[in-house]
This record gives structure tokens, C-alpha cells and sequence, in this order.
């Protein structure tokens, strides 16, 4: 399960990212944990190994991270920022 990103600008801020889809004309804000996952997924990595990342700096369980950044990734994907890449 690998997704990689779309080409879309972005700007690194304080708070987070924010993305501007050129496609739809939207601008999407992330968070602290949603930037964090927008950065690790730049380079392909696996859903444990992201949830690794997260559970180092953020105080969550496993179970819900893994559940949290699969309905993140679907998000990203159903707004078309990210795609999934062929195996």
C-alpha cells in the first residue's frame, strides 16, 4: 500500500501545511499529525512504519493511529492529493 503525492504547491507553516489542489481550487490545512503523515509518505513507506514515526512523537495507540492514518490516506486520496501506486 503505497501512495505517493500528487504534484500540488504547498507551504510549510508554523502550524503544519497547507495545500492548494489546482484541480478542485481548494486549500486544504493540515494538522500537526496530518503533516507529519504528508511528509513520511513522500518517500514509500508501509503503514506500521508511519504509525512508528507517529507513536514516536504523538501519545496515541497503535491500533487507533493505524486506523486514523488509513481514513487520513483515504481522505487525501478521495480529494485527490495523493494516489495509490501500483506495486
Amino acid at each position: 500500500m503505497q501512495r505517493t503525492i500528487l504534484n500540488f504547491e504547498h507551504v510549510t507553516h508554523q502550524d503544519g501545511v497547507t495545500i492548494f489542489n489546482p484541480v478542485s481550487r481548494r486549500y486544504y490545512t493540515l494538522d500537526a499529525v496530518a503533516t507529519l503523515v504528508w511528509r513520511l509518505i513522500q518517500q514509500p513507506m508501509s503503514l506500521s512504519e508511519i504509525c512508528d514515526a507517529i507513536m514516536d512523537v504523538f501519545d496515541v495507540e497503535e491500533d487507533y493511529c493505524e486506523h486514523d492514518v488509513l481514513r487520513l490516506l483515504e481522505e487525501m486520496e478521495a480529494e485527490g492529493l495523493i494516489e495509490e501506486k501500483a506495486s
